[in-house]
């Protein structure tokens, strides 16, 4: 890939420091995964030249603000000085998580894709299309999302590459940030290496991630059912059987003010932050592609 000057001075500045990091290993890995159009190094010359110029700007800016607001030129130094290392520290941490973050984010995305697109590879090994072609076929079927991306990927280092269909497989289970792709594609080596059927391991593991997806599904509707049930008690039930209580005791003047207050805080507070809570654990619990 083709950098900018911008890119290679940053490299002469960190390229050192970015070739000696200890977890190298692992975030090539999860570059490779992610998908990204850099080598591990030159990413981590970037996010570490990225996070000093933003550090650097960041500590400029609070100089001036604090300067122009009145404050003493030695404490809007200290200030922006300090603001200036806290960004470029947080700059550079999330540099090695951003890798690791983007590729839990495709396998995701595969997973949800991956019963569809099995289904795909299953009828198309049911016609009798050849292994490239049907690896072709599924990447260019851009709804398929990173599957797509990984079938096209086999398809081009066979075609252009000259890898053979084993190798080109194997390649990919290394760079697949799927586990359960990678799964699917180290049964079709095993099964190519045993001198087993290919066509027959394709409609069975396909059957086989189908049936698999039916019980998760059925998983997280019985979870949601739960989940609605207790929306229904604790939010729903519970905060108008205590308003009803609230509003019987402001009748009988029994601490009118206390009540109130009371009343209005589990409308305006409590009930909001519960609701706010069921939101969030749905969306917790809810599987990418349901």
């Amino acid at each position: 890939m083709k950098v900018g000057p911008v890119a290679r001075l940053a490299y002469r500045a960190f390229g050192r420091l970015a070739r000696r990091h200890p977890s190298l290993a692992r975030l090539e890995r999860d570059v490779a995964r992610a998908h990204l159009p850099l080598r591990a190094d030159l990413f981590l010359v970037v996010g570490y030249g990225a996070s000093t110029a933003t550090g650097v700007f960041m500590a400029i800016l609070a100089t001036a603000t604090a300067t122009a607001v009145g404050s003493a030129p030695e404490a809007a130094g200290m200030l922006g000085l300090g603001l200036g290392i806290l960004v470029t520290l947080l700059g550079v941490a999330a540099v090695h998580r951003v890798p690791r973050i983007l590729a839990e984010a495709r396998s995701r995305s595969a997973d949800a894709a991956l019963p569809a697109a099995l289904a795909y590879v299953a009828a198309l090994a049911g016609a009798g299309v050849v292994p490239e072609r049907i690896f072709a076929e599924v990447g260019r079927e851009k709804a398929f999302g990173p599957v797509a991306d990984e079938c096209a990927r086999i398809a081009r280092d066979m075609r252009v590459l000259g890898l053979d269909l084993v190798s080109a497989l194997s390649r990919a289970i290394d760079q697949s940030p799927s586990p359960r792709f990678a799964d699917f594609l180290q049964g079709a080596v095993s099964t190519l290496g045993a001198g087993g059927s290919l066509r027959e391991y394709l409609i069975s593991k396909s059957e086989q991630i189908a049936a698999e997806t039916r019980l998760e599904q059925r998983s997280f509707l019985d979870h949601l059912g739960l989940i609605a049930e207790s929306y229904v008690t604790v939010v729903v039930a519970a905060p108008l059987f205590l308003i009803i209580m609230l509003s019987v005791m402001v009748s009988f003047g029994s601490a009118a003010s206390a009540s109130l207050t009371d009343g209005y805080l589990l409308v305006l507070v409590v009930v909001p932050l519960m609701q706010a809570a069921f939101a969030f654990t749905i969306h917790a619990v809810t599987p990418e592609d349901a």
